[in-house]
């Protein structure tokens, strides 16, 4: 995997993200959070031989598919494609800040589904929805940060709702 190219599509997003925040803040919402769930992937698989960076309890099935040497190996034999990323948080920490009270997952399944939509959001004002969606932007913008800081290489610093690349 060519991780340069990875990070350096990610770039994209982020300038995607930063486009339509004002306008879209749900918009901007959903791609944060699919951007978080690819970060964390790469993360696995980029640090998958240093398995002090890992909770591999009980969850952890088949630890020993951590030592393949071979990402697209590893990635199809681990089945990254197919995790969400709930099941992708597991492996963090214990000790992440975010590991079980604050789950990023739970967070953004509460913010995505429509099942919530149709039954918190379907019957307010235009202009509450408008401020809920804000509200969640803000969230998600926290939780991309801590993402950023704690599983990549990509640094950012947020200034208001825009999120500013630091080279």
């Amino acid at each position: 995997m060519d991780y340069d190219k990875f990070y350096e599509n990610e770039k994209k997003t982020i300038d995607a993200i930063n486009s339509l925040s004002v306008g879209f803040p749900y918009a901007s919402t959903m791609l944060i959070y699919l951007l978080i769930e690819r970060l964390l992937k790469v993360y696995i698989i980029q640090n998958r031989r240093d398995k002090s960076k890992f909770n591999l309890g009980t969850y952890c099935e088949k630890c020993e598919i951590f030592c393949i040497e071979n990402d697209e190996e590893f990635f199809n034999r681990f089945k990254m494609d197919k995790k969400c990323l709930g099941e992708i948080e597991k492996f963090l920490p214990k000790e992440c800040k975010k590991y079980d009270t604050d789950r990023i997952s739970k967070k953004r399944n509460s913010i995505l589904h429509s099942n919530f939509y149709l039954k918190n959001d379907f019957n307010q004002s235009d202009e509450k929805r408008k401020e809920i969606n804000r509200e969640n932007f803000i969230v998600a913008l926290d939780d991309l940060k801590y993402i950023l800081e704690n599983y990549s290489p990509l640094k950012i610093k947020l200034e208001e709702t825009r999120i500013i690349l630091i080279v």
